[in-house]
């Protein structure tokens, strides 16, 4: 910086943009957590900006100048923070457990949050048909659906799902307690990008879907537990496409990138879907090429050669829903 107090005014405003970012994330992501993760954010950018004007040509005006080094800023702790969650990402061992069948033993866990994304169609149905196989439900157990607004198929889906878990628990335990299936309820959001939709007009789109998403990232169940808190975010989120999936989990990574959310939570799991037997989807496409599932599941071992990806086998559950 130099003696005449331009680039202390330059760091001043970069110090009220940031300010200002922390009480915009504070408001719409209320809670302890967001206002530490933002407080920290702050006193990061806040640090690298004021290096990066240090650096900067002093010919260059102040307004570019305060861009330039809040951008370099905000790079600098979007890549270091998603690198950091990368590290902590699920070790071979878990997927080598997977790839053997092993499922973990989810009623040991106080609360289990589960976000389930129903992406119409036979995205729907595979899914519906995972969580019966994959996630037996148990008192613990919360499951909450995203459902894309006018996929009355989906609603339909899940509340046939929500049925049969409980006709096959009464069944198992020869009593009707609903207390022990667990609860859900259902997020209703814009579709990212439609069936044959322009890709430029996507982009627009897929923004108005992040805001009802992260919602449901964020959003805490009505429901109560006796003596349990519910966590901070949600366990684990599943999508096996489409595209609406990818940005439920790309929103689900940047939470842990700005410490928005614990690393130990919002696990996310992409399975890819039956029908792709040699090559993945597009969906399946993005989470290969940025990495940031932490277990990336594939039902035929032509497929999982291709892209070295784990083979579980079917994921689907085969068996007839009860009527």
């Amino acid at each position: 910086m130099d003696d005449g107090g331009g680039g202390f005014a330059a760091w001043r405003i970069v110090f009220a943009l940031s300010l200002g970012a922390w009480g915009a994330l504070s408001l719409v992501a209320p809670g302890k957590l967001s206002v530490l993760a933002g407080g920290y954010n702050l006193a990061k950018l806040a640090t690298l900006s004021s290096l990066a004007l240090r650096v900067l040509p002093r010919s260059i005006p102040i307004l570019i100048n305060v861009a330039l080094a809040t951008g370099i800023g905000a790079v600098v702790i979007l890549l270091d923070g998603h690198l950091r969650v990368l590290r902590h990402k699920s070790n071979p061992d878990t997927l080598k457990a997977v790839q053997e069948g092993y499922r973990p033993d989810t009623t040991t866990i106080p609360i289990n949050h589960c976000v389930f994304l129903l992406g119409s169609g036979g995205h729907t149905k595979e899914m519906c048909s995972m969580i019966r196989k994959q996630f037996p439900p148990s008192p613990n157990m919360h499951r909450r659906y995203i459902i894309t607004s006018g996929d009355s198929y989906s609603a339909a889906v899940m509340n046939d799902l929500e049925r049969s878990i409980k006709i096959d628990l009464t069944k198992k335990t020869n009593e009707d307690s609903p207390a022990k299936c667990g609860t859900y309820d259902c997020y209703l959001v814009e579709r990212s990008r439609r069936v044959h939709q322009k890709w430029y007009s996507a982009v627009w789109s897929t923004l108005e879907s992040t805001k009802p998403l992260f919602k449901a990232l964020t959003g805490h169940p009505t429901y109560s537990h006796p003596g349990k808190k519910w966590p901070d975010a949600p366990n684990v989120v599943v999508t096996n496409g489409p595209g609406t999936g990818f940005v439920l989990c790309f929103l689900a990574h940047l939470m842990k990138v700005i410490y928005l959310a614990p690393q130990g939570s919002l696990k996310i799991v992409y399975v890819e879907s039956l029908a792709r037997v040699k090559t993945l989807s597009l969906t399946g496409k993005l989470f290969h090429w940025t990495n940031i599932a932490d277990v990336f599941l594939v039902q035929h071992p032509g497929l999982a050669e291709n892209y070295g990806k784990v083979y579980a086998g079917f994921m689907v559950d085969t068996t007839p829903a009860p009527s």
